[in-house]
């Protein structure tokens, strides 16, 4: 029954009743990602401090590790694995950078040529895919 709205100036709007009355608040100073909802918890973030958050009202925040990463556009898979870009300035080509983890906090780097390099990534989403001789 709950809703966020996520504001990227690190401003919420959220409703526990399914939309019909809606609540503001200041969660951060910014956010670089969009939201997500994995493991029971709404999650945010602003670089590499992650916002936590099991029903939308109260939230915490944690630095994750490495401290350089910063989480731009990020996704849930099936299996629970959350896979972001980074974010920020400089976000494109040689600087782009895949992360992935299992909580949010811990992040592995992967490496530059797990993908090709392109303009910056603004969105992510996952889902089934069947296999091709293209995307095995």
């Amino acid at each position: 029954a709950t809703l966020i709205v996520v504001g990227w100036s690190g401003g919420l709007c959220t409703s526990t009743d399914r939309g019909q009355t809606w609540a503001v608040r200041q969660v951060a100073s910014g956010f670089t990602s969009n939201g997500v909802f994995a493991q029971g918890a709404f999650l945010l973030w602003n670089g590499v401090t992650r916002y936590r958050s099991v029903d939308g009202l109260t939230w915490t925040s944690a630095q994750s590790t490495p401290s350089d990463v910063s989480i731009g556009p990020v996704t849930v898979t099936a299996a629970g694995t959350l896979v972001a870009f980074k974010g920020g300035w400089q976000s494109e080509y040689a600087f782009e950078r895949i992360y992935r983890s299992s909580d949010g906090l811990s992040w592995q780097v992967l490496p530059a040529t797990a993908h090709a390099h392109s303009h910056p990534i603004t969105h992510l989403i996952s889902g089934p895919l069947r296999a091709s001789s293209v995307c095995p």
